[in-house]
């Protein structure tokens, strides 16, 4: 409704999200007073299956892959039972991780936890209990999101986010039988758009942090990383699903932030 002021909608999410904090908190209160056996067996997990703009960019909702609509929060409790099997864990308890990861790598990482096998090339993503071990690996090189451009029909976004940089590309979508991964990469002219973004700043005027307000792609000395990204993009023709992507790091992976003084 463009009638609602923007600080109302801004107010309304976050009434949104300190109900969904009620909520959790209810779903913890009942976790907590199961029986031991139970609670030393059971694998937490806390995801969301987007972010959201909330007038960052002029745009408000989750309809784009930048980095407020792609950016979930992403969290794994493991077990007691599960720690006590990998005692290396627990000194990582409540620290971050950097290296790019999906929402496809979930399932893999239950099968991992439980002690299933995992299906040896039938699934897109990757267990994530490297991470669990070791925050500083990696288990995927790049994050690949993709959504149908909702200003203009006929364009895919795509996005390929690394440590610290995301390349995002629009490339025209001529036949609309072909399945939506099969673009025509070949033709420069097929290409409406070309962005890149650099996330090693710390401060929002030099287009740090999530703000993307600088593209990078004619940038010089970005060349290589983005001649990197583009090949990560283009490796679905033959792999649609990126499975090429799994064990092998970022290419930005050694790079460390850039503070600005």
């Amino acid at each position: 409704n463009n009638d609602v002021r923007e600080a109302d909608r801004i107010r309304a999410y976050y009434a949104c999200t300190t109900f969904i904090d009620d909520e959790i908190k209810k779903l913890t209160d009942a976790y907590n007073n199961l029986s031991s056996n139970v609670k030393n067996n059971t694998i937490i997990i806390f995801w969301s299956d987007h972010g959201f703009h909330l007038g960052d960019h002029g745009l408000w909702g989750k309809k784009t892959v930048l980095e407020q609509s792609t950016h979930v929060p992403f969290a794994i409790i493991p077990p007691e039972n599960f720690l006590n099997l990998n005692p290396g864990i627990r000194e990582n308890i409540g620290k971050g991780v950097q290296a790019p990861v999906e929402s496809v790598d979930i399932y893999p990482t239950l099968l991992d936890m439980c002690g299933f096998t995992i299906p040896k090339d039938q699934l897109a993503g990757t267990s994530l209990v490297p991470l669990l071990l070791d925050t500083e690996t990696y288990v995927r090189s790049a994050a690949i999101s993709q959504y149908e451009n909702w200003k203009h029909k006929g364009l895919m976004a795509y996005s390929v986010r690394t440590k610290y940089h995301r390349l995002i590309v629009f490339p025209r979508v001529f036949n609309k039988n072909l399945p939506v991964n099969v673009l025509p990469y070949g033709n420069p002219k097929n290409i409406y758009a070309r962005l890149l973004y650099d996330y090693h700043f710390q401060e929002p005027s030099e287009g740090g942090l999530r703000y993307e307000t600088k593209n990078r792609w004619n940038s010089l000395s970005y060349r290589s990383i983005r001649t990197q990204l583009i090949q990560i993009w283009k490796s679905n023709i033959d792999d649609r699903d990126w499975k090429n992507l799994i064990g092998n790091p970022p290419p930005d992976a050694n790079m460390k932030i850039k503070a600005i003084f």
